[in-house]
């Protein structure tokens, strides 16, 4: 699975097969606009999606003085003693992607949608 056009190229010039483009963007058919309350805490939200693991200094996100809510989406070896240690963060475990799309819509204040003249 290559990014781009470009790498597929280059690594077919190398002899490799099978090489598929797969690139990176957002399916708009489940991320859009929507009226969202899954994330109903105070404003403005923090919301961190990923792996919860030591690596990807998940710790230093919530050791953050910020004013509103902060959320964590997501499993890993790190959850479960951050968890214990952040008891004001709110935490939702894996999301599906509609579920993800419904977060990240509940950050955003509500969407209004204008009509274009016929």
């Amino acid at each position: 699975m290559v990014p781009t056009p470009v790498v597929k190229g280059d690594l077919e010039r190398y002899g490799f097969t099978n090489i598929v483009l797969w690139t990176r963007g957002v399916d708009l058919d489940i991320f859009q606009p929507m009226d969202s309350k899954v994330l109903n805490t105070a404003r403005p939200i923090f919301l961190y999606v990923g792996r919860v693991a030591v690596e990807k200094n998940v710790e230093a996100f919530l050791k953050l003085d910020l004013h509103g809510s902060k959320w964590v989406a997501g499993e890993g070896p790190a959850l479960a003693e951050l968890k214990s240690r952040y008891t004001n963060v709110n935490y939702l475990g894996v999301l599906s992607e509609p579920e993800l799309a419904k977060a990240y819509a509940a950050m955003l204040p509500p969407m209004r949608c204008l009509r274009v003249p016929e």
